[in-house]
């Protein structure tokens, strides 16, 4: 959906980024880095469709017979950049999360005025939907008065309102319908576009966003995320092909090992050896879990548990070259 534009806007991204990559890859300085993180700050961009573009990239390099080892290292390279394209999008939701949270329950729901802000903006909505090529013929022969009222219901309960959905879950009422994370994210832009025409700030559009987020998993019924299931190869799960978990235990050993040799991170490991085996322990768990094994570690404390440790990009991607 973000490269959803008219042939022209298209070049003209093409461009950019030919440009950019000319001085990212060692030649001509044809674009200002700087503008990097300004230019994507507002588009909403995730981690997820980062990842997708690193894959393309891949796909890309793969079809045109680029060396295996300058593709890894330009793949390797451009993760680098993630933190320029997706911070935009990571504090403004975490912004939104914060607002949200101390807002308390009927807090969105009241800065939407209640029943009839949530009707009104569910009215905004589909007028767009109606004029949206990519939406419109999901809702071709349905009762567009049944549905929109089903939803009014369903958002009305997700903001904070009263618990009046009795419909049936999402995960069953999208099924078969083709819905993807295209359609999603169209659909996730059509509700900016109607939030901002009626008057809304960007704080408040930002939340809603954030609360509107979690339902593309139910909707398209695939985990997103942290927890999301891993890729099986041949029916193996990567623990697998790993070698099981006595070897990722022995991966995080030597890791651990290089991360206190590390200038870069060797603040974060040098502790207590009691310590420094509890943390081996967590890692171990975080990964196995990961990997397709059990889950023996809370993946959402991960966030908590680092929030104040002043943990940047350089220091993460430190530890994923030591786990290399």
């Amino acid at each position: 959906a973000h490269l959803e534009k008219n042939q022209k806007k298209i070049a003209r991204i093409k461009k950019k980024m030919v440009q950019f990559l000319s001085g990212f890859t060692g030649g001509p300085k044809l674009y200002d880095a700087d503008a990097l993180k300004p230019v994507h700050y507002d588009m909403n961009i995730t981690d997820y469709h980062f990842d997708a573009i690193l894959e393309l990239f891949d796909a890309s390099f793969t079809a045109l017979n680029v060396h295996p080892a300058a593709k890894e290292d330009l793949i390797v390279a451009l993760g680098k950049v993630r933190r320029d394209i997706t911070t935009g999008c990571t504090v403004r939701m975490e912004k939104a999360r914060t607002s949200v949270k101390a807002g308390g329950d009927g807090y969105m729901f009241k800065k939407l005025k209640g029943k009839e802000g949530i009707a009104e903006f569910m009215d905004r909505l589909y007028e767009i939907i109606n004029a949206d090529a990519r939406l419109k013929s999901f809702f071709k022969d349905k009762n567009i008065g049944k549905v929109k009222a089903g939803q009014t219901i369903y958002l009305e309960e997700l903001f904070g309102g009263e618990k009046a959905y009795k419909g049936r879950d999402l995960v069953s009422v999208h099924k078969d319908m083709g819905v993807d994370d295209f359609t999603f994210d169209c659909f996730m832009m059509d509700c900016e576009k109607a939030l901002y025409c009626l008057g809304y700030d960007d704080a408040t559009v930002d939340e809603v966003l954030f609360l509107l987020e979690p339902i593309r998993a139910l909707v398209l019924n695939k985990a997103r995320g942290i927890g999301s299931q891993q890729k099986m190869v041949k029916g193996k799960s990567v623990l697998e092909r790993l070698g099981g978990e006595l070897n990722l235990e022995a991966v995080v050993e030597t890791m651990h090992f290089g991360c206190q040799q590390d200038p870069r991170i060797k603040y974060f490991f040098s502790i207590d050896p009691e310590k420094q085996e509890n943390q081996k322990t967590k890692i171990a768990q975080v990964l196995i879990g990961l990997c397709g094994g059990p889950q023996r570690y809370d993946l959402e404390q991960l966030q908590p548990f680092h929030f104040n440790m002043n943990i940047t990009d350089f220091h993460f991607d430190a530890v994923l070259e030591n786990i290399q």
